[in-house]
C-alpha cells in the first residue's frame, strides 16, 4: 500500500497569527538551526533567549521561522538524534544544505506538520539532499504564496522528500522543471509491471464533511492490455471491469452511509501481477463550542502595564475531535487596553468561533521627547528630501505608540514643515511635542539651448520670434523658462538675433544659455514694370533708367536694386503706335455673338485699355465690355469705373469701384472675381475690393458679347477709344494684373477665353486671338483709330534684386518718341515802299526746315509768299516744317509796305455867343489832310456841329493812315451875354422878440439865368437880428 501524505493546500485567506504557548520557539534572525542564538523561546509572558534548539529536546512546542529570517540546516550532525517536536511554521526561509554538491545530505525533522506560509519557502541548497519526515502520517502544507524550491543549476532527481522514512516512506520528487519549483508526485512504483493509479481523488486521505457522494477514477501505468480492475470500499466490491489499455479510465461513485472512516481500494490485475492503490476517506462533522463567554474588565497592576486574567476552558463537540485554540490563553498577562480573545474549534469539516473582550485600563500619561529643528538640502534630483529623526517616549506601559506626523523617513517638501510627535499610551493618554524640518533647494536647473535656428520671413518680410522654452530645461523642483527676446516679438528684415533662455526654479537657482536666430529672407522681390516713353533729345538720342520702368517694384525686406537690359535708344527705335477701336458715342459697338465659350461660372477677369474723350451716354456713361445678364464693366459720366455680375451677392447691379479713368488719356481697367471677393484695378493697382459670393450665371443666354455698348434698348455707349480687351474664366491674382496689364499677350494663356488686341487697323472685323475664334464685327459708326495703347517695337526687361540676392523680373514696352520740334529759320522782317494804294511787290528766299532725325515737309501756311504784292501795312508770313514723327515748327516774319504819312491842317480859333436862352452854342468847323497815302482817317476830340458849352474848349484833330498820324488843335470860345433876374420879398414888419429890444427875422429871395449856377446874397442875411426901427435889405444876384 502506498500512502500519499503530502497535502498541498491552496488557501487564499491566510491567518499569520498563531497563539503562543509556553515553550514555543521562533527565529531570532538569520542563522544555523543548531545555534542557540538563532532562537527565542516563549516563557509565558514574553520571548527570551533559547537554552536549546528545536528538536534537541522532545516536546509539543511549535516552531516558527519568522518572515525575512533564514534558518540553515547543514546535514544530520545537527540532528544526530532528532527529538519529536510540534508543528513547524515557515514564514521565512528554511535553507537545507550549504551549497556544496559533493555529499549526500540527510536531513531528518521529527514533526507531524510543516506549514509553508505566504512568503515562506524551503530552499534546497545543493544537488544531493534528502528531506526526511519519519512520521508516515506527516503532512506538508503549502499555503498560497509559499514555495519549495532550489537553484536551477541544482534542480534534479537527487533532491528528494521522504514521508515515513527512507526505507518504507513515500518518495516525492523535490525538483523538476526549469524554474526550480517543487512538482509533487510519487516516483516509486510497486507490485510488478503494472501500477494502479487513482486519479480522482488525487490526494490521501480524503476528508469529507457530511454524507456526500464521492467520485472515483483510476487507470493503470504499464504496457499491458485488457487489465482487470475492482473498486472496493471496506472490502466490499462496488465496481469492476476491464481496462483495454493504459489510457482507459475506470470510474465509479460511492456515498458513505455514516460518519466514520472508509478504506477505498483500486485493484488492477494482469496475469500473475496485482497492484493496489488506496484512499482513506474520513467522513466527519463540523465542530461546535457550547461554552458562553462574557466580556471581562480589570485594572492594570499598579506601576505595570498589564494584568493576569483567567477565564473558563471551552467545551466543544465534533468529529474528528476539534482542536481548540485561544488567541490569548487564560491566566496570562493581558496588556493595557482591550484584547479580543478568540476561541476557535477547528477540524477538517470547519470551525466554530467564540470571542469576548478583556479590557485592562491604564491611567498614566506618557512623556514624549522631540529632536531639535532640522535643516537639510533637497535630495539630489528631487524637489524634496527624505528626512529621518529619532523620537522617544517613556510610560509606565511599554506598550503604546509614538507617532510623528510626518513620520521619520518621510519625504519632506521644500520649505518648513512642522512635525508633530504624539506619544499615546495603550489607554489613550497622550503627550505631544513639535519641531521644524526645513528643506532647502540647492540644485541649479539645467537648460539646454538648441543650435542656431533659422526662421523664414514671410512675404511682408515679417516674422515673430518662436517659442523655444518648451522642453529645454530640467530641474528637481521644476523650472520656469523665460526667453529674451520673448516669443511673439515681431521682426522685420534679414537679421541675426541672439536669444537667451533662462531657467529659474523660483528657489534662487537659475542658469541661462544663448543661441542665435537668423531671420532669413528667402522671398523674391516683386517686380512690377510699366510702359515707358523715351523722348529723343536734340541729337536723336534717348536714355532710359530702371527707375523709369519701375512701377512700384518692392521687397518687403527693404531696398531693391533695379536694372534694365537696354538703356540707350535713337531714331531707329522710334515706335509706331498700333490701332484701337474708336466709338463716337453710339450706337457704335463691336459684336462678338453669343458663344458659350464666353460664359463663366466660378471665376472671372476682365481687362481693357480705354481712352475716353467724352462722358458716354447720359446718365449711365459708356459700356466697356458687356455680356448682358452675366457680366459687364462700364465708365460712368463722372469717370468712375463700375461693374455688375449675376451672382448671389451683389447680383445684377452696378457697383461703383471708386476708381477713376480721366478724359483724354489712356487708362487700364481690370476686374477680377473668385467667388469670394470682387476686385477692381486701375493701371495695375488695386483700388477697390468687395466681398461677393455665388456662381456667375447667364440670366440672358440669347444675348451677345459686346465691346463699347449694350443692347440698343439700354442706350449705354462708350465715347472714345478702346484697346487690348481680354476676358478670363479665372481670377487673375493682384501680381498677374500688375505684371501683364501693359504687355501684349499671345492668346494661348491658361484661362484666357477671349482676346481682342484691336490692332488690325483696316476692315470691320477684329480677331479673337484665342482658339475660341469669337471674332468681333464693327457696327454702325465704329471705326479704327490710328493710335493704340501698346507698342511692341521695343521691349525691356526690368530685374529687381533685393539685398539678399532674391530677384524677379518683369517686362515693359518702351515707346520711343521724337518730340523735339524741327528747326526752321525765316528771313528778317522786310520793309517796302508802297508804289500804289495796293502796296508793293516783295521777293525773298523761302526757308527749309532741319531736324534731329529727318524732315517730312516744309510748307507756307500764310496767303502771301515770295513774288506776291503785299498791301500797305504789315503782313505776317509763316512757314511750317514737320518731321517724320509729326513734330512741327513754324517761323514767321513781317513784310511791311510803307505809305505817305498824313499832314492835318486845323482851322483858326473860333469865338461865338451862346444861343438865346441857352448856356451853349452849336459850332461848325473842318480840318483837312491832302498828302497821306493811303487816305487818312480824321478824328476830332469833339466833333463839329455839336453843342459847345459857355467857355473855351480845345479841339484836338488827328489824321491816321497805315504809315502814321498827324495832329493839330484849336480853341472854340462861347460867350454868355445874358443878365440874371433877381426877385425880393415885400417889406416886412415884426414885433420885438419877447424880453428883447430887437428881433430875429427870416425871409426868402430867388433869381433866374440862362446858365445854371451863380449866387444870390442878401445884406443883412435872412435869420439876422434886426434892431428896433426900419432896416433896408439889399439882395444881389450874380
Amino acid at each position: 500500500m502506498k500512502r500519499v501524505l503530502l497535502l498541498l493546500a491552496l488557501i487564499f485567506t491566510i491567518s499569520t497569527a498563531f497563539s503562543q504557548t509556553t515553550g514555543d520557539f521562533r527565529s531570532a534572525g538569520n542563522g544555523s538551526w543548531a545555534s542557540l542564538s538563532s532562537w527565542q523561546v516563549y516563557d509565558g509572558s514574553g520571548w527570551i533567549s533559547a537554552s536549546f534548539y528545536p528538536g534537541q529536546n522532545a516536546g509539543t512546542y511549535e516552531v516558527t521561522i519568522q518572515a525575512t529570517h533564514t534558518i540553515t540546516i547543514i546535514g544530520n550532525p545537527a540532528f544526530t538524534t532528532p527529538q519529536q517536536m510540534g508543528d513547524l511554521y515557515i514564514n521565512g526561509t528554511l535553507r537545507i544544505g550549504d551549497g556544496t554538491n559533493n555529499n549526500q545530505n540527510e536531513i531528518t525533522i521529527e514533526t507531524n506538520s510543516i506549514t509553508i506560509g505566504n512568503g515562506g519557502s524551503i530552499f534546497f541548497d545543493g544537488k544531493k539532499i534528502n528531506l526526511i519526515l519519519p512520521n508516515p502520517n506527516a503532512v506538508i502544507t503549502i499555503l498560497s504564496g509559499g514555495i519549495i524550491t532550489a537553484t536551477q543549476s541544482d534542480c534534479g532527481s537527487n533532491l528528494k522528500i521522504f514521508i515515513g522514512g527512507t526505507q518504507n516512506g513515500n518518495l516525492y520528487s523535490a525538483c523538476t522543471g526549469n524554474a526550480g519549483i517543487i512538482s509533487f508526485g510519487e516516483v516509486v512504483t510497486g507490485g510488478g509491471t503494472i501500477n494502479a493509479e487513482i486519479t480522482v481523488p488525487s490526494t490521501n486521505p480524503v476528508e469529507l464533511c457530511n454524507l456526500n457522494a464521492i467520485n472515483f477514477s483510476g487507470k493503470f501505468i504499464g504496457s499491458e492490455t485488457n487489465v482487470s480492475y475492482q473498486w472496493k470500499v471496506n472490502g466490499t466490491i462496488i465496481n469492476s471491469g476491464i481496462l483495454a489499455n493504459n489510457t482507459s479510465v475506470a470510474s465509479t461513485t460511492y456515498t458513505p452511509s455514516a460518519i466514520g472512516q472508509y478504506l477505498v481500494e483500486f485493484i488492477v490485475t494482469s496475469g500473475g501481477f496485482t497492484n493496489i492503490e488506496t484512499r482513506t476517506i474520513h467522513v466527519n462533522s463540523a465542530p461546535s463550542i457550547t461554552t458562553t463567554y462574557s466580556d471581562i474588565s480589570v485594572t492594570n497592576n499598579n506601576g505595570q502595564c498589564d494584568a493576569i486574567v483567567t477565564y473558563a476552558a471551552a467545551v466543544v463537540s465534533g468529529e474528528p475531535m476539534p482542536t481548540i485554540t485561544y488567541s490569548q490563553a487564560s491566566g496570562t498577562l493581558f496588556s493595557v487596553g482591550t484584547t479580543t480573545v478568540v476561541v476557535t474549534a477547528t477540524n477538517s469539516c470547519g470551525s466554530d468561533i467564540k470571542s469576548f473582550e478583556v479590557t485592562v485600563n491604564d491611567t498614566e500619561t506618557p512623556v514624549v521627547t522631540c529632536p531639535g529643528d532640522i535643516t537639510v538640502s533637497n535630495d539630489p534630483g528631487a524637489c524634496d528630501a527624505v528626512v529621518t529623526f529619532s523620537t522617544s517616549f517613556t510610560d509606565n506601559c511599554a506598550v503604546g505608540s509614538v507617532v510623528a506626523s510626518p513620520a521619520s523617513g518621510s519625504v519632506f517638501a521644500l520649505g518648513t514643515t512642522i512635525v508633530t510627535v504624539t506619544a499615546t499610551a495603550a489607554a489613550g493618554n497622550e503627550d505631544v511635542c513639535t519641531f521644524e524640518v526645513t528643506v532647502n533647494d540647492t540644485e541649479t536647473p539645467v537648460v539646454t539651448c538648441p543650435g542656431d535656428q533659422v526662421v523664414i520671413l514671410d512675404g511682408n518680410c515679417d516674422a515673430v520670434m518662436p517659442d523655444y522654452t518648451v522642453g529645454v530645461a530640467t530641474d528637481n523642483c521644476g523650472a520656469t523658462v523665460s526667453q529674451s527676446p520673448v516669443a511673439g516679438t515681431p521682426y522685420n528684415g534679414d537679421q541675426n538675433i541672439q536669444v537667451t533662455l533662462t531657467a529659474d526654479d523660483d528657489n534662487g537657482n537659475s542658469v541661462d544659455c544663448t543661441f542665435n536666430v537668423h531671420f532669413d529672407d528667402q522671398t523674391a522681390s516683386i517686380a512690377i514694370a510699366q510702359n515707358v516713353t523715351v523722348l529723343l533729345d536734340a541729337n536723336g538720342n534717348g536714355t532710359l533708367t530702371a527707375a523709369q520702368v519701375d512701377n512700384g517694384s518692392s521687397d518687403a525686406c527693404g531696398a531693391v536694386t533695379l536694372s534694365v537690359n537696354q538703356s540707350s535708344f535713337d531714331c531707329d527705335d522710334i515706335s509706331t503706335p498700333g490701332f484701337s477701336a474708336l466709338f463716337t458715342n453710339g450706337p457704335d459697338v463691336i459684336n462678338m455673338g453669343n458663344s458659350t465659350a464666353l460664359e463663366v461660372s466660378n471665376a472671372l477677369s476682365i481687362e481693357a485699355w480705354i481712352y475716353p474723350t467724352g462722358t458716354g451716354s447720359i446718365p449711365y456713361g459708356g459700356i466697356i465690355v458687356n455680356k448682358e445678364g452675366e457680366y459687364e464693366i462700364a465708365r460712368y459720366p463722372d469717370g468712375s469705373i463700375q461693374w455688375a455680375i449675376t451672382n448671389t451677392n451683389p447680383n445684377w447691379v452696378f457697383i461703383n469701384s471708386g476708381g477713376i479713368a480721366p478724359l483724354n488719356q489712356w487708362t487700364h481697367v481690370a476686374f477680377t472675381y473668385n467667388g469670394i471677393v470682387a476686385k477692381t484695378f486701375i493701371n495695375g493697382s488695386l483700388v477697390h475690393s468687395l466681398p461677393a459670393t455665388g456662381t456667375i450665371y447667364d440670366n440672358n443666354p440669347d444675348d451677345n458679347f459686346r465691346i463699347g455698348g449694350r443692347t440698343p434698348s439700354q442706350n449705354q455707349y462708350f465715347n472714345g477709344q478702346i484697346d487690348e480687351v481680354r476676358v478670363w474664366n479665372i481670377a487673375l491674382s493682384d501680381i498677374q494684373v500688375s505684371q501683364q496689364y501693359n504687355t501684349q499677350l499671345i492668346g494661348n494663356e491658361a484661362g484666357l477665353i477671349g482676346y481682342w488686341s484691336l490692332d488690325e487697323g483696316i476692315g470691320n472685323i477684329t480677331t479673337d486671338k484665342t482658339s475660341n475664334g469669337n471674332h468681333g464685327t464693327f457696327l454702325n459708326q465704329t471705326s479704327w483709330a490710328s493710335s493704340g495703347v501698346l507698342s511692341t517695337d521695343n521691349t525691356v526687361t526690368l530685374t529687381v534684386t533685393d539685398a539678399n540676392g532674391n530677384l524677379s523680373t518683369a517686362t515693359a514696352t518702351v515707346v520711343v518718341e521724337d518730340q523735339i520740334a524741327p528747326e526752321i529759320v525765316c528771313p528778317d522782317d522786310i520793309t517796302a515802299i508802297a508804289t500804289s494804294a495796293n502796296g508793293a511787290l516783295v521777293n525773298f528766299t523761302e526757308p527749309i526746315g532741319t531736324d534731329n532725325c529727318s524732315i517730312e515737309s516744309t510748307i507756307l501756311t500764310s496767303s502771301l509768299g515770295s513774288g506776291d504784292i503785299f498791301p500797305i501795312g504789315d503782313t505776317l508770313v509763316t512757314y511750317e516744317t514737320t518731321d517724320t514723327s509729326g513734330n512741327m515748327a513754324q517761323c514767321s516774319f513781317t513784310v511791311s509796305v510803307v505809305g505817305v504819312a498824313p499832314n492835318i491842317v486845323c482851322p483858326a480859333n473860333l469865338t461865338q455867343n451862346s444861343d438865346a436862352g441857352l448856356c451853349s452854342a452849336i459850332v461848325d468847323f473842318i480840318a483837312t489832310d491832302t498828302v497821306g497815302i493811303p487816305e487818312s482817317t480824321i478824328t476830332y476830340s469833339q466833333d463839329p456841329g455839336t453843342e459847345f458849352s459857355v467857355g473855351t474848349t480845345t479841339i484836338v484833330v488827328t489824321a491816321t493812315n497805315a504809315v502814321g498820324t498827324s495832329t493839330c488843335s484849336f480853341e472854340v470860345t462861347v460867350n454868355d451875354t445874358e443878365t440874371p433876374v433877381v426877385t425880393c420879398p415885400g417889406d416886412i414888419t415884426v414885433s420885438n422878440d419877447p424880453g428883447a429890444c430887437d428881433a430875429v427875422v427870416t425871409f426868402s429871395t430867388s433869381f433866374t439865368d440862362n446858365c445854371a449856377g451863380g449866387s444870390i446874397v442878401a445884406s443883412p442875411a435872412s435869420g439876422s437880428t434886426f434892431a428896433l426901427g426900419t432896416t433896408t435889405v439889399t439882395v444881389t444876384a450874380t
